[in-house]
């Protein structure tokens, strides 16, 4: 476990959440020689301690924490919501104006 100040975290946040990310470390962040925030990799891989996978499991059993799904795409939806005008020649202004007068 990696201890870091508040400021190291702010400034270098990106790396630091790479080295979680990868399993590599668990992060203790420290404000002025308190711990505030234990930052671990929530995945499905283990870390080096053992206790990423129970951290996470403990996260969802408290509704804290909900793994994300994978899911396919389903487009077919998407494509009945198209909206496609009934006139191709339909004058704009003239729905602009016709939707004024119906005070919408």
């Amino acid at each position: 476990m990696k201890s870091v100040t508040l400021t190291q975290l702010k400034n270098n946040f990106s790396a630091l959440v790479d080295l979680v990310r990868k399993g590599k470390t668990s992060l203790l962040v420290y404000d002025r020689k308190t711990p505030i925030i234990r930052v671990v990799y929530a995945g499905g891989e283990e870390s080096e301690d053992g206790e990423t996978d129970v951290v996470a499991q403990r996260l969802e059993r408290a509704g804290l924490l909900r793994r994300a799904e994978k899911r396919k795409s389903d487009f077919s939806k998407i494509e009945s919501l198209r909206v496609t005008p009934k006139n191709k020649k339909a004058d704009i202004l003239a729905a602009v104006l016709a939707e004024r007068a119906e005070d919408r």
